[in-house]
Formats: C-alpha cells, structure tokens, sequence
C-alpha cells in the first residue's frame, strides 16, 4: 500500500520550508532598510540562511522523488502480482479441467478393459 501519509508530510514540509524561506526575505529586507550601516553583515546573513533554506528544499524535493520511485515501483509490482494472480487462476482452472477429463477416461478405459475381459474369457 502507498503510504499517503509521508508523501503528504514532505509536500507539506517543503510548502512550509517554501514559505519559511519567503518570511525570511521580507525579514531581510525590513532589517536591511533599517540598519543599512550593517547592509554587509545583513547580505551575509542572508546568503547563509538562503543558502540553508535551498539544501533544505533540495533535500525535500529529493526526499519527494524517492517517495515517487518508490511508489511507482510498488504501484508495478503490484500489478506484476495481480497478473500472475489471473495467470494462476486460469491454469489452475485448465487443471481442474484435465483432471476431470483424466478421470472421465480412465473410467472409460476401465469399462473397455471389462469388456475386453468378458469377451475374452
């Protein structure tokens, strides 16, 4: 089964990680108007957690990917399984059918050989 869950988790965190990393450009640039005497420290400040908010986002997107390829490959697993689950029922069928008809001439085979021994002896 697909777990909804997790996917619906990392689309989350990263819906979240998307819109902390906008808070924080209108933050940066609120104090950088105000302070621009420290407009240097402010720009590297920003570089840094613009910087740790897209390894994040990276990280969750690939996060999400593997989620994905892991949910396709189950998704084709599953239906390898539910072929061969058809696939069995129709041989097992056709088994049952020999079967019978296996009996129906060994049956036929027997009466022949009690014919052959009556008109025999």
């Amino acid at each position: 089964m697909r777990d909804h869950t997790s996917g619906a988790n990392v689309e989350e965190r990263l819906r979240r990680s998307q819109m902390e990393l906008q808070w924080i450009q209108r933050q940066l640039a609120i104090i950088g108007a105000r302070n621009k005497h420290n407009h240097h420290l402010l720009a590297k400040c920003k570089r840094a957690k613009l910087h740790a908010a897209l390894q994040e986002k990276n990280r969750l997107n690939l996060e999400l990917i593997t989620h994905h390829l892991k949910t396709s490959k189950y998704d084709q697993v599953r239906s390898d399984c539910d072929q061969l689950r058809q696939t069995l029922a129709v041989v097992s069928q056709e088994r049952d059918v020999a079967q019978q008809q296996k009996s129906h001439l060994q049956g036929r085979v027997e009466n022949l050989e009690q014919v052959l021994k009556v008109s025999c002896c």
